[in-house]
C-alpha cells in the first residue's frame, strides 16, 4: 500500500510494507506450489522462461472453477495455443480468456474435442514476452496434477521443441476403461 502524505507544499509517498519484489504470478500463487487447489511452476528452456500458475475454487454440488495464468517472461518463439485434458464427458462452463489488449475481436477461442482442452490464438494476438494471459472454466472434475502444453507460435531454434509443457492442475481424467459409460 501506498500512503500519501501532505507535507504543505508537497507529497511524500510512504511505500508500506505490503509490496514485494518478483513477478505478478508470484503473488497469485507461491512460486513452484503444486497443492490440492492451486498450483505454480515456472519453465525454463533454451528459448526463455515462463510461468503457469492455476487455482481451482470448489463451487460445491460437484463443480470446480480453474483459474489459470500463463505469465511469459522471455519465451521469444512467443505463445498461440495452450491444451490440457479434459474428458469428453465433462462439461465446459462459462469460458473465460482475459489478455491485456481488452479486444474481444483477438480473444483466444476455446475448443473442447476428442478429450482435450484448447485455447486458440490467432497471428494477430499471440503471447510475447513481458505479457501475461489468463484463461479460465467451469466444470465437473476435481483437480488432479496433470500437465498444460503450450505451442509455440514460431518455429524456435530448436525446431523440435515446439511445444513447451509445465506441471499444473487440470481437470481429473477418468480411466479410459470407464469412459464409454457401459460399467
Amino acid at each position: 500500500t501506498i500512503s500519501p502524505v501532505d507535507n504543505g507544499n508537497s507529497w511524500s509517498m510512504n511505500a508500506g510494507t505490503t509490496f514485494t519484489q518478483g513477478a505478478a504470478l508470484d503473488n497469485y500463487v507461491a512460486p513452484n506450489t503444486m497443492g490440492a487447489m492451486e498450483a505454480s511452476s515456472t519453465v525454463e528452456t533454451r528459448e526463455g522462461q515462463f510461468t503457469v500458475a492455476v487455482k481451482v475454487v470448489d463451487l460445491g454440488g460437484g463443480m470446480y472453477r480453474y483459474n489459470y495464468a500463463i505469465e511469459n517472461y522471455e519465451f521469444d518463439p512467443r505463445f498461440i495455443a495452450y491444451h490440457l485434458q479434459l474428458n469428453n464427458s465433462a462439461i465446459l462452463q462459462d469460458p473465460v480468456f482475459a489478455d491485456p489488449d481488452h479486444n474481444i475481436g483477438n480473444d483466444w477461442q476455446f475448443i473442447h474435442n476428442n478429450g482435450l482442452l484448447s485455447v486458440n490464438g490467432n497471428a494477430s494476438n499471440e503471447q510475447d514476452w513481458g505479457m501475461l494471459f489468463s484463461f479460465s472454466f467451469t466444470t465437473n472434475s476435481p483437480p488432479e496434477q496433470g500437465t498444460i502444453y503450450l505451442d509455440a507460435a514460431h518455429i524456435p531454434t530448436i525446431p523440435a521443441n515446439t511445444t513447451v509443457s509445465a506441471n499444473t492442475l487440470i481437470p481429473q481424467t477418468p480411466d479410459l476403461i470407464f469412459d464409454n459409460g457401459f460399467e
